[in-house]
């Protein structure tokens, strides 16, 4: 069957780019035994030739080492001036260029030129040394290349010793946080022959070596967990100080590239060295390399010679790959079955039952149907490796789960199927979600919720309850408690430990309305029990006739690599053309999953009010849209005094949202959390602030999200830009450590999570920055931005505690008007 691309572009979703800009006519392209084939080289060079500009700038070359490789693979190692998306200023950077790809070196540590990185944090944050010699890029760029929009990053180290020996550690992905988090490094599959000295321990009982998700420590500014800390009879209060480094020290940990290096003939030994534990152990290296380069969607096409649907996972026919997603994708007349895979990044393959439907292969990762009588009332060790028959009852074990939601760039949505005695089946499906590490006690994240079972894990007890939500909870059995019960109470019942009372293991949080490792029960005797299969928002008080979990990844066909690279090209939002998107649904009373797909599924949209209904909404609502020549904007708050509109209301009020539309509003806390959880759909805050001389200023953060009601709405900031300052993050003096808002949560007058208990302001104590100020908003011990604030006009603008403020921008002064946008990606 010939397939033209207007299939493929019926196929697209919302907001992405099409390739109308791209002229693949040329491409020849066919399809046999249900895959399709294109010529790869001609698809390659024309979406090179399309790749936009970072900048009309010609000093600057590319976003990172990888773009500019990808711009031109003639390109030569040396020095380049990058500047990464979201960044405001263009650095320079050693791009080392390889036949497959630009790694960007970020660290590069050999003695040459007798570096001494035993330094203070701000010579960390901005960089020291030689870009061709030895140097260290500098902790705020690499911030900045780590957060890249849809542009992952892994990080690949290499090291060599006095012996000529040469190793490498890879991890996919890695991030790190900003300088508000203390530059936290976030560290995903490791693969290599040097070991994974971040995560190894000085022994079995040592809990605080591991330097996965550890925050940067300097001499001068130490987060190092030691408070002492103990090895042999030596005591450590500051790793830093004593390993002469800046470094992610965590007690202190396995890996110091930073250290003291030394010549071969005096590299025995030593505390502070170039050390990587786990490769040679007690012995300075001869050199350390870092490197950070793009696990581009670009990268996808790198190889010619074969087909998208044929890349082997390894040449070991043993096993079929890497989960039952991918193993569909090989062969679309895959049965379901017990099959071999090896997530990206495991070490050994295991067996998993995958179930093949018509759209895509399903990993089961845990059946609970009584038919065998397997109990679940077992230890940590059997949840963690698993147990029971995989063609029957089972648990694939914690280990995999935490695997196969760990593959680099490859995404897992958990989807549960459930049954009762009545016949009667219904599904809650979670996109995405991940397992985490035994580290943190694989810990459960869960993403936007949709089906008919009703959310479960997050459901609470009653609207008091605040410890039931299980979303984020670690996993718990009867020989390790994680439940946060000191006891608990339901009813008149106190309970210690759920795995204990419940009889199961499961992701317990005080304890929860979720259990599917619960006792199974037959029909007779389904109702009323304490511990039994249970899912409370579907079937209240009755145990399940079945329950099933599977694990889906992407399934990366033709259609879905479109997609991809529309993704990869809405990140520079500067190429025209969009194709045509299929509606959200066939209900026309709402326009789009919000302003920004509004605009995408028709450039002549203007402003005005419209219905949306954002990726896993339940409902839509009503909400003001500013529509530009780039795209469009969901406005979420307006504040002028027009309409003389109170801000100064309740909690409910900033949940629900309040005002007119078309006028001064707020569009409400509920909404503003459905706009920022869309699945891959990214959100970023543009605030746009004027003053009464008609200056302007505005704020950008990229990207920004708001937290459930479970969290009070905490806001979380990602990268500033514009000229009206950074007012959420900004703090009264240098000693002030509560005024930034950056992850605060929401207060009202009559919901105060502000962290005064007092306040000072000079001579001024209050206890409540809403009441004090007049607002709801995100403070922290109260914070130097509040637009929700009384509005006040020219006249009586100066000096006012409550007033529309941003404090970097008019310092002490009333602002005319505030506008708050959210713009969706």
């Amino acid at each position: 069957m010939a397939l033209g691309f207007s299939h493929l572009h019926d196929t697209s979703p919302t907001g992405l780019t099409s390739f109308n800009a791209i002229d693949i006519s040329e491409s020849r392209h066919h399809q046999t035994d249900g895959h399709i084939d294109l010529d790869i080289q001609n698809f390659k060079r024309k979406l090179r030739e399309h790749i936009p500009p970072v900048t009309d700038d010609p000093v600057i070359s590319g976003y990172d080492c990888s773009d500019i490789w990808l711009r031109n693979q003639s390109s030569v190692s040396g020095v380049y001036r990058i500047k990464p998306i979201g960044a405001a200023n263009s650095f320079e950077t050693f791009c080392e260029m390889k036949e497959d790809g630009g790694l960007t070196v970020i660290q590069s540590h050999n003695g040459n030129d007798q570096l001494p990185f035993d330094t203070d944090w701000d010579d960390y944050k901005e960089g020291f040394g030689t870009l061709t010699g030895e140097h260290w890029l500098g902790l705020e760029k690499m911030y900045l290349l780590t957060h890249q929009c849809s542009r992952a990053a892994d990080l690949l180290i290499t090291l060599g010793d006095f012996d000529k020996s040469e190793a490498s550690a890879l991890y996919s992905p890695f991030t790190i946080g900003s300088e508000d988090m203390q530059y936290r490094i976030s560290l995903g599959n490791y693969s290599g022959n040097a070991g994974d000295a971040f995560r190894a321990r000085l022994n079995v009982k040592d809990v605080k070596s591991n330097q996965d998700g550890s925050s940067f420590s300097t001499w001068d500014r130490d987060n190092d967990n030691c408070n002492p800390c103990i090895m042999g009879d030596i005591i450590f209060r500051s790793c830093a100080r004593d390993y002469s480094s800046g470094w992610w020290f965590n007690g202190c940990g396995l890996a110091n590239l930073n250290g003291r290096w030394r010549p071969a003939k005096n590299s025995i030994g030593w505390l502070s060295s170039v050390s990587w534990e786990t490769y040679r152990s007690n012995k300075s290296l001869k050199f350390s390399a870092w490197y950070r380069y793009i696990n581009d969607i670009i990268s996808l096409w790198q190889d010619d010679e074969t087909s998208f649907h044929n890349w082997p996972v390894t040449d070991d026919p043993v096993y079929s790959g890497y989960d039952c997603s991918d193993i569909w994708l090989r062969n679309q007349s895959s049965v379901s079955g017990v099959y071999r895979i090896k997530p990206i990044g495991a070490k050994n393959l295991f067996e998993a039952f995958c179930k093949m439907k018509e759209d895509g292969g399903l990993t089961l990762i845990q059946s609970h149907n009584g038919n065998d009588q397997l109990p679940f009332n077992t230890y940590w060790d059997d949840y963690k490796e698993g147990f029971g028959t995989l063609t029957g009852e089972h648990w694939l074990g914690l280990e995999k789960m935490y695997l196969l939601t760990h593959q680099g760039s490859r995404a897992a949505d958990l989807l549960i199927s459930l049954g009762d005695f009545d016949k009667s089946e219904a599904f809650a499906l979670y996109s995405p979600f991940t397992i985490g590490s035994e580290d943190v006690q694989y810990r459960i994240s869960l993403g936007n919720y949709s089906g008919n079972a009703g959310d479960a894990f997050r459901a609470r007890l009653d609207v008091n309850d605040v410890r039931s939500n299980q979303d984020g909870s670690s996993f718990s059995t009867r020989d390790r408690d994680n439940d946060n019960c000191n006891p608990c109470v339901m009813d008149d019942i106190a309970i210690r430990s759920c795995a204990r009372d419940y009889s199961s293991g499961w992701w317990f949080n005080g304890c929860g309305l979720a259990n599917l490792n619960g006792r199974w029960r037959p029909a007779q005797n389904s109702i009323g029990w304490h511990s039994s299969v249970s899912w409370e928002t579907w079937r209240e008080n009755e145990s399940l006739m079945f329950s099933k979990m599977y694990m889906k990844m992407p399934s990366f066909n033709l259609f879905e690599y479109f997609i991809l690279f529309g993704l990869y090209f809405n990140c520079f939002r500067d190429v025209n053309g969009y194709s045509e998107v299929k509606p959200v649904t066939d209900d026309l009373i709402y326009s789009g999953y919000d302003c920004s797909d509004i605009w995408v599924r028709n450039q002549r949209s203007v402003s005005g009010v419209y219905r949306i209904r954002p990726i896993g909404a339940t409902d839509y609502f009503e909400a003001f849209c500013e529509m530009k020549k780039d795209g469009g904007l969901t406005l979420i708050q307006s504040h002028n005094g027009n309409d003389e509109l109170s801000f100064d209301t309740d909690w409910i009020d900033y949940k629900e949202g309040f005002g007119t539309l078309t006028g001064e509003h707020w569009l409400g806390l509920e909404n503003m959390y459905l706009l920022t959880h869309q699945g891959s759909r990214a959100a970023d805050l543009l605030i746009s602030l004027g003053d009464f001389d008609k200056s302007k200023a505005f704020a950008l953060y990229s990207p920004f999200t708001i937290g459930s009601e479970d969290m009070q709405y905490r806001i979380s900031l990602g990268n500033y830009s514009g000229n009206a300052g950074d007012a959420f993050r900004q703090r009264f003096n240098e000693d002030d450590e509560t005024s930034n808002q950056d992850g605060s949560s929401f207060s009202t007058w009559d919901r105060d999570n502000d962290n005064c208990n007092p306040c000072f302001m000079g001579d001024i104590a209050f206890n409540s920055c809403p009441r004090v100020y007049g607002s709801g908003w995100w403070f922290n011990g109260c914070g130097l931005a509040n637009l929700n604030g009384d509005w006040h006009p020219a006249w009586s603008s100066i000096a006012r505690l409550s007033s529309v403020s941003w404090e970097t921008y008019r310092s002490n002064k009333s602002l005319k008007f505030s506008k708050m946008y959210i713009k969706n990606y």
